[in-house]
């Protein structure tokens, strides 16, 4: 018994029963990417829809009133969580509203999300419907963005439009007394996806919007894919980065700042990937897509389309080197597929985050833990999610096959628990 499985052991002792709704996911191989041995043979006692032990692959003794589940040969993962999702299917001729698109979700394993662009009344809404809605994917987000007049984030898409540090201020005040997960502003004239240009904060209104978020104590996701334009929102304290640079070559400076503010980087390259080339991505979506979730006839429509966008096509391998940079650097990155977007389809891109960071500059189990611990840090539920370990909340997916062995094995999913219960029933 290794020393890890002992300090597991211990700890059921510690969390002496109160049995009522237990389960135990039996023999196992767990892979809990921010674990000091991320892959390791055992068995999990879940408790009222949180994991209170770890035991060893060969425990024999569980409580008397739980469920055994034989999972032997099969592979669990912490629960996905996508931390730029904003709740649409991201194909025209498919109208889902967001609770729709959140009970979807886990059929890809994605258990949380944070939507960084949202109306406040669905925003109320789907927070109202958390607790009744057990099986359906976690809901974070920063409700409306903020954005210059007439720019997109601003304008374009309904969000704050602040001309002074005071309403720029006052729009995050605003935000937090309707208790949202974070705030969201955009930084940039859109030129990098091939249109605009569109007018772009003051450089004194993002100063602002940062500080007043960390004033009540939220982050401030930022979306500024051009390099010059990141570093400013760096530089006056940004927590995140939710798209990557893709303009140019990022530098020693901004790697700096990062550092400095401990920001995380979420690339969404799925979503410049398909910008590109929407049919050669739909094609690798239907390759995904091994229970078939999504109608054929959404893939055949993007195939049919032609659509590329050479703008952003020519960037793509600045992208791709960004991320491997900001991988051997050694800083956080999390997966955040911008899914809603045309083209970027609820769940398939996701896992295909996964996919493209792992041909871009990762290994398996870093992807993974982009997906999972990190993506539970940048939205501050890193005391709850992404994690496999007592105190966790049982978020977790059950594969049949290692996504170590190949990333694109995250496809093959046999369960998928929430809160405990199987939001995807086990097949057989």
């Amino acid at each position: 018994m290794t020393n890890r499985i002992k300090i597991f052991s211990l700890l059921l002792v510690l969390h002496t029963p109160t049995y009522g709704e237990q389960l135990v996911l039996m023999d196992a191989t767990i892979i809990d990417p921010a674990a000091a041995e991320p892959q390791y043979r055992g068995s999990i006692l879940i408790d009222d829809g949180v994991i209170t032990a770890v035991l060893a692959a060969d425990a024999t003794e569980f409580p008397e009133n739980a469920r055994l589940v034989d999972v032997s040969g099969k592979y669990i993962i912490p629960g996905l969580i996508d931390t730029h999702n904003h709740l649409s299917f991201g194909h025209d001729t498919v109208e889902w509203g967001p609770d729709r698109v959140l009970d979807f979700l886990p059929q890809w394993g994605v258990t949380t999300v944070f939507d960084t662009t949202i109306s406040m009344k669905n925003f109320n809404k789907l927070k109202a419907e958390e607790k009744s809605a057990s099986s359906r994917t976690r809901f974070f987000a920063a409700g409306r963005s903020i954005g210059a007049k007439d720019g997109w984030g601003g304008t374009l898409t309904g969000g704050y439009t602040p001309e002074t540090v005071e309403e720029a201020r006052a729009a995050v005040r605003e935000l937090v007394g309707y208790g949202v997960d974070g705030i969201k502003l955009v930084y940039d004239d859109m030129t990098v996806f091939g249109v605009g240009p569109w007018p772009v904060l003051d450089d004194s209104l993002v100063a602002a919007i940062i500080d007043e978020a960390h004033e009540h104590g939220l982050k401030a996701f930022v979306h500024a894919p051009k390099l010059e334009n990141a570093k400013e929102a760096l530089r006056y304290g940004a927590d995140a980065l939710i798209h990557g640079i893709i303009d140019e070559p990022i530098d020693d400076e901004f790697l700096e700042l990062m550092r400095r503010n401990g920001a995380v980087y979420a690339p969404t390259h799925v979503l410049y990937e398909q910008g590109a080339n929407k049919p050669a991505m739909s094609h690798r979506y239907d390759v995904m897509d091994i229970r078939s979730l999504i109608d054929r006839s959404v893939y055949e429509s993007l195939w049919a389309s032609k659509r590329q966008n050479p703008v952003t096509g020519a960037k793509l391998p600045a992208l791709r080197e960004n991320l491997r940079i900001v991988v051997n650097a050694g800083l956080p990155v999390a997966i955040g597929s911008d899914t809603g977007v045309r083209g970027v389809l609820a769940g398939v891109a996701s896992q295909m985050e996964l996919v493209l960071f792992v041909e871009s500059a990762m290994d398996p189990v870093d992807a993974l833990r982009a997906a999972t611990s990190t993506a539970a840090e940048l939205i501050g539920q890193q005391d709850r999610l992404g994690q496999i370990k007592p105190g966790m909340y049982a978020d977790l997916v059950i594969l049949e096959e290692s996504p170590l062995a190949d990333i694109r094995n995250i496809q093959t999913i046999w369960a998928v628990l929430i809160d405990g219960d199987f939001a995807v029933s086990p097949r057989h």
